[in-house]
């Protein structure tokens, strides 16, 4: 064995001792998946039935699944149908699936969907939030009504002139027509 090698085992070992220490000196865990509400946005307007997605994403390593309850304004939902629950339901995910939860007829104003989920068993649990917005029912109807009603009497306007016009022009002709036979 060359001298070289002999002086590099106890690097190696004392290396390799500290990463074990170092690991167990309760340095900040791994995150081992994270899940991610991909919608609604922050802040983001809606209307009244809205689709959460929600997709589990593989970052340092461990589970390959994990599972996650929901909830909306601190009511539980089922992850499945979108419907509100007295006791929150766990729904199975895995890395790179997406789960889209169907929200319905929500009222207007604030909401806040909740997920939460526990990213591998060594670690506590964790919570994504995300508050939108959902619209006034009617607003947009009562201003695509305005628009409709304004483009409907435009139409009216030009569609009388273009028939005036034409009444006159035959006026017209038959003013230069009866000139013409006398």
């Amino acid at each position: 064995m060359s001298l070289a090698r002999t002086k590099r085992a106890p690097r190696i070992a004392a290396l390799a001792f500290a990463a074990v220490v170092f690991a167990g000196s309760g340095a900040p865990a791994h995150l081992a998946v994270r899940l991610l509400i991909l919608s609604p946005a922050e802040g983001a307007r809606a209307g009244s039935d809205v689709v959460v997605r929600v997709q589990l994403q593989a970052t340092l390593g461990g589970a390959g699944s994990t599972t996650f309850v929901m909830r909306l304004d601190g009511t539980p939902i089922d992850p499945g149908t979108g419907e509100r629950q007295r006791q929150a339901t766990r729904k199975m995910i895995r890395i790179g699936e997406t789960v889209e939860v169907p929200l319905r007829a929500l009222a207007p104003g604030r909401h806040e969907i909740i997920a939460e989920y526990r990213p591998d068993a060594d670690e506590p649990p964790r919570t994504e939030r995300v508050a939108f917005i959902v619209d006034e029912p009617g607003a947009s109807t009562l201003l695509f009504a305005i628009a409709s009603l304004v483009v409907i009497f435009v139409a009216i306007l030009i569609a009388r002139m273009a028939l005036g016009m034409r009444r006159r022009r035959a006026a017209q002709q038959a003013d230069v027509g009866s000139r013409r036979r006398r």
